[in-house]
């Protein structure tokens, strides 16, 4: 009835291969990354992916992207990719898929995500950084902070790493999950999706230095657990954690976690882990995929 595609299939190439009875099946295209803005580590980005990319979105019938910042990233991206064409291109037909696409969460399945406790009373603060060892999650900048604010307060804090660390780990960054010693009571990916949830429950804070990030999958679930997110105002974050304090600076960052060292019990409340959740409600997997439901049942006409 119809196809949904996601942004790594190339959908104009991708039609041609199609059988003759397919040919007029509907396509939805569904944006979670792109590969214009998606930084690699020569900081330059895939211009034959990108360009795919961007011809996808006239080859389709319905665009959607899984945030507002991502889109407009993108269009923006696009824009600079046309300069650089020779003539005719696809303008034209790309902008025009872009006026009209939709932006539709990728949802979190929260039911997999129940409230957690948090440390006991009078337990030190305890962070949570539950993102890739990425070059594009940049945890060298918040293990920094981290060091600062423990050096700076001279307190304990209870760090838990999640996530996956690959052969070639940042620059820097074993180095200082070293001169954190016992402070790390978890590192590595948590086994199964239970013990990921009761990890992001048992934390006070969730810390973002992402210098990369279309929606904030690992934020919202942190949230959603009751954990006070410190992101940074940039990205995809002041959209989906709209209402929420942002830092501006990784100094502001290392502040906020002294201030949380010297008085755990400011994020520890029972009532503000609730009031997290449902802040967070609306990104509900059950809700995005009935937003997307009624998006195909449209295409489908």
């Amino acid at each position: 009835d119809v196809i949904l595609a996601s942004d790594f299939v190339d959908v104009a190439r991708f039609r041609g291969f199609l059988p003759a009875e397919w040919a007029g099946v509907p396509i939805v295209l569904y944006f979670h990354e792109n590969q214009l803005t998606y930084p690699n580590r020569g900081n330059e980005p895939d211009l034959t992916h990108g360009f795919a990319n961007a011809l996808s979105c006239a080859a389709v019938d319905a665009v959607v992207f899984n945030s507002r910042f991502h889109l407009e990233e993108f269009r923006a991206a696009v824009e600079q990719l046309f300069v650089r064409l020779p003539r005719p291109s696809p303008a034209g037909e790309v902008r025009a898929a872009l006026d009209a696409a939709r932006v539709v969460p990728v949802g979190v399945e929260l039911d997999e995500i129940p409230l957690g406790a948090g440390p006991e009373p009078g337990a030190p603060l305890r962070v949570v950084f539950n993102h890739r060892f990425e070059h594009d999650k940049d945890p060298v900048a918040f293990l920094r902070a981290l060091v600062e604010a423990r050096r700076t307060s001279g307190g304990e804090v209870e760090l838990v790493l999640l996530g996956e660390t690959y052969r070639d780990a940042p620059a820097g960054a074993e180095e200082l999950v070293a001169e954190l010693g016992s402070a790390v009571v978890h590192r590595g990916f948590a086994p199964d999706r239970g013990q990921y949830a009761r990890w992001l429950g048992s934390a006070d804070v969730a810390v973002s230095t992402a210098r990369h990030e279309f929606y904030g999958l690992a934020v919202i679930e942190a949230v959603a657990a009751g954990c006070l997110p410190l992101a940074p105002r940039r990205l995809a974050y002041p959209e989906v954690l709209a209402g929420m304090p942002l830092y501006e600076s990784d100094e502001e960052l290392v502040e906020r976690l002294v201030e949380f060292m010297a008085a755990p019990e400011v994020a520890r409340s029972r009532d503000l882990r609730a009031e997290r959740r449902d802040s967070v409600a609306m990104h509900d997997a059950a809700s995005t995929a009935a937003e997307l439901d009624s998006l195909v049942e449209e295409v489908r006409g």
